[in-house]
């Protein structure tokens, strides 16, 4: 996903005020040298043209900043006239009364949002709300149409980057699909799902509020077919034309999976008791994280793991791959000095648990490599 700062700026500036070159400087909380821009294309109208300084009356330390200082490569969209809700009360009781029911004190804002494509750290996006803004006078105006074709570069730009994306995480080989696929063909067109999924993760963060945004995800995803009435002319076939699916049989949760599920559970109710349930400090993103990847490996070997020859072996053993692989993150995070100083009452004993269930996993992928 795209690199993002905000409440970490301390303040800067972006210039465009030569043609078709946006330069700038932007200081962070914590660093002792900005980060330098030297980008190839133009803002949008509001900043065409103009040098733009803004301020951040209450920057935040971030220990995880690791912006490469030189950002060499192509601008995206670089604006100050996009407006989102902002909350008036601090994030973690905006969520809370959010859960409740309830209608928490937010505001209109101005935002501004500068994203570029740069060679060392791909896309980086800065959305920040309520700053301190200064626009000079124009140097050069730019056209509608001007405008129109910058946004189409924007958007090329955007591309490139998708493709360079997928480039690097495609499995070396097209799978050969067949009856008789192993878990390394399955592996490859699971890579390949992945990459596709990276993409369209990508194309919904940025468009999702486009008024446009499912005709632009589809383009840039490749998909040519028409949508529109697919719910519709899916339900318009006969009753009798569809199999009746009552009496297949429930399938049971897996142990396994059940006790993967209760960890993930326990661990989410004791953040909910600690300052760091949905909070946008770093060790809370961090723990937020750990209780991603635990779900996250539930998710993928609850998929597979059932009563009955559902799936093949070598499909099981392929996502049971990628379950290990959430568990071995979240191994990561339960030794990070700030989680374990964050949680010191439940880290080993979640640890434990971590370690348990990745050998059960990799005894079950052992036992269905034997047959």
């Amino acid at each position: 996903m795209a690199y993002r700062i905000d409440k970490e700026i301390v303040h800067g500036w972006v210039d465009n005020t030569v043609r078709g070159k946006v330069t700038g400087k932007i200081y962070i909380q914590g660093q002792t040298e900005p980060i330098s821009l030297d980008l190839e294309g133009n803002c949008h109208r509001d900043l065409a043209g103009s040098r733009c300084e803004f301020k951040n009356h209450s920057p935040e330390l971030n220990k995880c900043f690791s912006l490469n200082l030189m950002q060499i490569g192509k601008v995206g969209d670089m604006t100050a006239s996009r407006r989102c809700r902002v909350p008036d009360i601090p994030v973690i009781e905006f969520y809370e009364q959010k859960k409740k029911g309830l209608t928490p004190p937010e505001h209109w804002a101005n935002v501004l949002y500068l994203e570029w494509f740069s060679e060392k750290n791909g896309r980086v996006v800065i959305e920040l709300p309520d700053i301190e803004i200064d626009v000079t006078l124009p140097e050069w105006k730019m056209s509608q149409e001007e405008e129109r074709g910058q946004r189409e570069k924007n958007m090329e730009n955007m591309t490139s980057f998708l493709d360079k994306l997928v480039e690097a995480t495609k499995p070396p080989r097209d799978p050969q699909i067949d009856e008789n696929m192993d878990e390394f063909e399955w592996e490859l067109l699971l890579q390949d799902s992945d990459a596709k999924g990276a993409k369209y993760g990508e194309l919904l963060e940025k468009y999702k509020d486009h008024p446009n945004s499912e005709e632009i995800i589809h383009k840039q995803m490749g998909w040519n077919f028409d949508t529109s009435n697919f719910v519709a002319e899916s339900f318009d076939a006969e009753e009798g034309d569809y199999e009746d699916h009552s009496d297949f049989p429930e399938r049971k949760e897996h142990p396994l999976v059940k006790r993967m599920g209760d960890l993930g559970l326990a661990l989410h109710r004791h953040v909910e008791t600690t300052p760091y349930h949905n909070s946008e400090e770093p060790v809370g993103q961090l723990i937020g994280d750990l209780i991603f990847n635990i779900h996250f490996a539930t998710a993928k070997a609850g998929s597979v793991l059932a009563d009955g020859d559902l799936f093949e072996n070598g499909m099981i053993i392929a996502i049971l791959k990628r379950a290990i692989s959430g568990i071995h993150k979240a191994l990561n995070l339960v030794v990070d000095k700030e989680v374990v100083k964050a949680l010191p009452s439940i880290i080993e004993p979640i640890q434990a648990e971590l370690f348990v269930i990745r050998e059960q996993i990799i005894k079950i992928m052992k036992q269905l490599r034997q047959g």
